[in-house]
């Protein structure tokens, strides 16, 4: 189950791209940062969002996995930022 710090941690990642940058290049600290001391589950939920756990399905590699969370993650961004519908895709 998730809880409110990972989240947190989601929801910035969803809404800043430079928050975003850091948060890949160093998922605990960064998570840290913002959100203060996380218990084991949550850690391990932010490594896995950082793609340093267990890659879901049958992803290759890690580089894969976390150029399309970023994707995924700045495709929310957009849609959150769109002043008018239809949005268009990142």
């Amino acid at each position: 189950m998730e809880s409110i710090k990972v989240l947190a941690v989601l929801g910035k990642a969803c809404v800043s791209a430079s928050w975003r940058d850091q948060f890949f290049g160093a998922p605990e600290a960064t998570a840290r940062a913002l959100v203060g001391a996380l218990n084991e589950n949550e850690l391990m939920q932010v490594l896995d969002l950082g793609g340093l756990g267990e890659l879901p399905g049958d992803w290759p590699n890690q580089a894969d996995f976390v150029a399309a969370v970023k994707k995924a993650l700045n495709d929310v961004k957009i849609m959150y930022a769109c002043p008018q519908r239809p949005c268009p895709r990142g």
